[in-house]
Parts: C-alpha cells; structure tokens; sequence
C-alpha cells in the first residue's frame, strides 16, 4: 500500500514553495536597494560635513581677523589668544573638507587653500609688523590697505563651493530617498509574504499534523519569554528613570553628606535584593571609608585599604559568584561570613580612583536565576557607580573650592571675603533678635621687628601661633578672620561690651604668654593691641563698626600699644 500525502498539504507545500521563492527575490532586490540607500546616505553625510568645514573655514577667518585687529589695536597678547586658535583650527578644516569633500573642484578646492594661506600670511605679517614697529606703524599699514585681505573672493569662491555641495547634496538626498521608499516597499511585501507563508503553515500544521499537545507547550513557552521580556523591558525602563532622578538630585546637592543620603535612598531603589555600600577613597589614598549604605551588609568595618580590594587592584569589575572558587577580596574575608556572594565595582573619574561600589548579592536568587540576571545586574552597578563618582568627585570640588575661596592660607582662618559675606548676616540677625554684636580688632605689635631681625618665615610664624591662639579663645559661634597683613577681626555674636572686653582682655593676656619659635628659636615675647566696637552703639552697619574698631585699635597704638581701647560712640544723623 503506498503512502500519499494529503491533498492539503500538497497544496500547502507547493504555495508554501513559491511563497519562499517570491521571498527570496524580494529579499535580493530589498538588500540591493539597501545597499544604494547606505551609499546615498553616506554620500549625503559626506557632503554635509563638506558644508560645515566650508562654512567653518569662513567663520574661523573672521574670528582670526577680529583677534589679529584687538592686537594692532591694544597690544595685549591676551587677544591673539583667538587668532592663533583660529589659525589651528583652519587647517583641520581644511584637512577635513579634503577628505569629506571628495566632490569639491579640485580647482576650487586648490584656489581656496591658496587663498586662505594668503589672508593668514597677511593677518601674520600685520601681528609681526605691530610687535617689532608698534601701533602707528601697523595702522599705517592698516590705512593704506596692507592689511586687507581678499575676504570678498574668499566668501565668493566659499559660497561656489557651497552651492556645488548642496547641489550634490540635493541629488543625494533625493536618491537616498527614493531608495528608502523603495526599500520600504520591498520590506513591506515581504513582510506581507511571511506573515502569509506563516499562516499557511500554521493552517497546514493544525489541519494535517497531530502535534497540537507540543504545539501548545511551545506556544505557552513562547509566551513566557514575550512575558519576561516585557517584565525585563519594564524594570529596564525603571531604572532609567531613577538613575535620571538620582543624577538631578545628586547635582542639586550642596554637600557630600546630602549626597550620600541621597545615594543611600537610591541604592535602595536600584538594588532592593542587595545590600550595598559605597566607600569612598579618603583624601591621603591610604584608606577608603564607608560612606552611604543600604540593606544590611556583612562587612569587616567601615575602613580598609585600597590593596585589600581585588577590583580596586586590578582596576576592574570584581564577581564572586561562587564562594567556593572565587577569588574573595580581604576587606570581605574580614566580615567573617565565608558563603558571600557579591561584586566591587571601582569607581573612576579621569584615570583617578575615588571610590568603590560593594554589593552583596542574594543568594537564593542569583543561583535560581539565569545566567542573564546578573550580568543585567553588572551593568545597572557599573552605570550607578559611574554616576555616583562624577557627582561626589564634582561635590568635593566644589567644598574644595569653596574652602579655599573663604580661607586665608597662612593661618587658616577665614579672610576679608568671608567675613564681608557673614558681616551683613550676622548684622541682620542681631537686629531681628534685638541683641548685640561686638566686633574686635587687632593685630601684633611692632611686627616689623619679627621680620627685620628674624626674616619673614619669622613673621609668618607668629601670625599662624597668634591665628591657633584666637581660635582656642573665641566661642564656636564667634568668627575670626584674616583682615590683612597682621590685622585680625572677631565677630562675637550675642556679646555684650562688659563680655566682650572681658574676652578681649583674656586674649591680649594670653598672647604675652605665648612662646613662638622657629628653628629651635625663641623669637621673643608678643604683645597685641585691641579696639572693640559694640553694634549698634558705635555703628549701624559692617562699614562703620569696622572703622570705629579699627579706630579704636589706633588709639590703643597711641596710648603705647599692649592694651584694649573701646570705640567711641558716634551721633546718628537725623
């Protein structure tokens, strides 16, 4: 008995035949058109760039010629400053348009070159005429046209060029265009030809074959994967919005500790199976320390050294994914918990380490999961620590120079800016709580003998023992400042002229009782003279009690120094 297949399915077979057949002519002539659109694409792109090198090249011998002009004219070197990046900048534009700009005239292009050398020749000559004769002699040429270069032929020869281009530019557009429709098309048919050779074989399957029991386990299989896909897109999705929300909190930041709650809540968020902490690299490179943390993680303290760290040794990722054969770091073998699973993640910023990322992993869930589910999770901690760095690196510049701005170098106390910014505060909270606000000054007396017997390191010693001894004597909510020279100024808040002069007293004292040496050498006894004005008695504003303290300090010098004096008080003007 022979065996004959279904007439449905001989149907099935050959439509199925000839629909494969259809497809593959229509792929051959979809991936030829593909080929034209990429080439056309290419090609426009080319003379795009062609046109913004051109346009480029006009722009950067303006900006040549307004530097070359600022320099006849002052003098200053600051202003070539532009011309000699114009200059460089020209030529790569002109290296660039060379090999873009394949569709240029090479006569065009070779009149442009000599052009351009020709305005920078001149624009040259005019820089080097001003430095050896002067300005009169480089105006002289200026006036009599020596100076002026053939910018109109220039702008003429550059907008042929530009027309050429955006002409080839046109053209190339056109055909990408219309090989992109045509690809659609193909595409289109295609697509339409598949989903009928699909749908032909899924109607041959369910009519003919008696598989529909595997079929059904496929199909539900399929559905799991769309569903963990999606489940996978969503999550992908979520952390994109969170770490975007993370980078805008961590810029509005005014300070590490804010930023480290900050990166505390977020981890959180990010990792909410792990545990996690983010050390940060101390400013010595010795150690790094704990600084925002999150879950509860099993680590051997809040300080290791930067060797103890496989990542930060090797520079790189570091997964322990299997206890029993990974590599474990030391700072993790110091916690004692010998079954861990977790990864370090160094944290660079322009080649510079700052700090590490350490999570430590569930593990239940990393052994049930796939393969994917951590390498998805490598990704996520190499993204948060790159975005945790650059804002916490950004952050302590920002407090470095903020300190420094505010500090005087020498004694590290606050200098005259600082104490301008805080004077109008103080002022207005004084006023509002209806208190009082005393303001000293003081500074060494006969410092200049320090250093004409004993050098200047020999003066710089005393005021940095004298800064030291102020800041032991003053209250924590008092402010000392550098006002200049070897002229201090405190601010006590909420003193009255009796607590006041009392303190001032007390710090006069205790200067004659200070010993300063320097190299194994006692320079001699310091005597400091004071005056104190009382806010609002001896004046209304920063300004006037300055002065009157200051003029109190004057009268304390000539009084014979080594003394206290109070501001005299001033009568309002109505």
């Amino acid at each position: 008995m022979k065996w004959h297949l279904p007439k449905t399915s001989l149907l099935a077979f050959g439509l199925a035949t000839l629909l494969v057949s259809v497809n593959i002519a229509l792929s051959v002539v979809a991936y030829r058109n593909t080929v034209k659109l990429v080439a056309s694409v290419d090609l426009a792109s080319a003379q795009h760039k062609a046109l913004k090198a051109v346009a480029g090249i006009l722009q950067l011998l303006a900006d040549a010629e307004v530097g070359e002009r600022s320099y006849l004219i002052t003098g200053e070197e600051r202003y070539l400053e532009p011309y000699h990046a114009a200059v460089a900048s020209i030529g790569a534009r002109l290296e660039l348009l060379k090999s873009v700009g394949a569709s240029v005239d090479a006569q065009n292009f070779n009149s442009l070159i000599a052009l351009v050398n020709t305005k920078i020749g001149e624009l040259n000559e005019s820089i080097i005429l001003r430095k050896k004769s002067g300005f009169e002699a480089a105006a002289k040429a200026m006036a009599i046209g020596k100076a002026k270069a053939p910018m109109d032929v220039i702008r003429h020869l550059i907008g042929e060029i530009e027309l050429q281009e955006q002409d080839l530019l046109n053209q190339s557009s056109l055909a990408a265009r219309m090989s992109s429709r045509d690809t659609y098309i193909l595409f289109a048919a295609s697509a339409l030809t598949n989903l009928f050779l699909l749908t032909l074989i899924f109607y041959a399957a369910y009519r003919d074959l008696s598989q529909r029991a595997q079929d059904q386990r496929a199909l539900k299989d399929l559905g799991e994967k769309l569903e963990n896909g999606t489940r996978l897109l969503q999550q992908q999705e979520h952390e994109k919005l969170v770490l975007g929300q993370m980078s805008g909190v961590l810029q509005s930041c005014m300070n590490v500790k804010e930023a480290y709650n900050a990166i505390a809540q977020f981890g959180k968020r990010l990792f909410p199976g792990e545990a996690g902490v983010f050390f940060v690299m101390h400013d010595s490179r010795e150690y790094l320390e704990a600084g925002a943390t999150w879950g509860e993680p099993e680590i051997g303290g809040p300080l290791f050294a930067p060797q103890e760290c496989w990542a930060l040794r090797r520079g790189r990722l570091h997964l322990v994914d299997d206890p029993r054969v990974g590599l474990q770091c030391d700072h993790v073998k110091a916690a004692g918990v010998p079954q861990l699973f977790y990864m370090c993640v160094p944290m660079v910023v322009h080649s510079e380490t700052v700090g590490l990322l350490h999570l430590q992993l569930d593990m239940d869930s990393v052994r049930g999961e796939p393969a994917q589910r951590v390498d998805k999770l490598q990704q996520l901690a190499a993204t948060f620590a790159d975005q945790v760095a650059l804002a916490v690196t950004n952050l302590r510049l920002r407090e470095t120079l903020r300190q420094q701005s505010i500090h005087d170098p020498l004694t590290g106390l606050h200098n005259r800016r600082y104490l301008q910014e805080v004077m109008q505060r103080e002022l207005a909270r004084t006023e509002r709580k209806k208190t009082m606000l005393a303001v000293i000054v003081l500074d060494v007396d006969y410092f200049k003998r320090f250093n004409d017997t004993y050098g200047h390191e020999a003066g710089d010693a005393v005021l940095r023992s004298l800064a030291h001894l102020i800041e032991r004597q003053i209250r924590g909510s008092d402010i000392a400042c550098r006002y200049g020279g070897e002229e201090f100024i405190l601010v006590l808040p909420e003193a009255s002229l009796s607590i006041a002069r009392q303190r001032g007293e007390l710090l006069r004292e205790a200067a004659l009782r200070m010993h300063v040496t320097l190299n194994g050498q006692t320079l001699g006894p310091v005597s400091i003279s004071l005056g104190l004005a009382l806010f609002p008695q001896h004046g209304a504003t920063a300004e006037e009690l300055i002065q009157a303290a200051d003029a109190a300090l004057y009268r304390a010098k000539q009084a014979g120094r080594n003394r206290l004096m109070i501001a005299e008080e001033t009568s309002k003007a109505t």
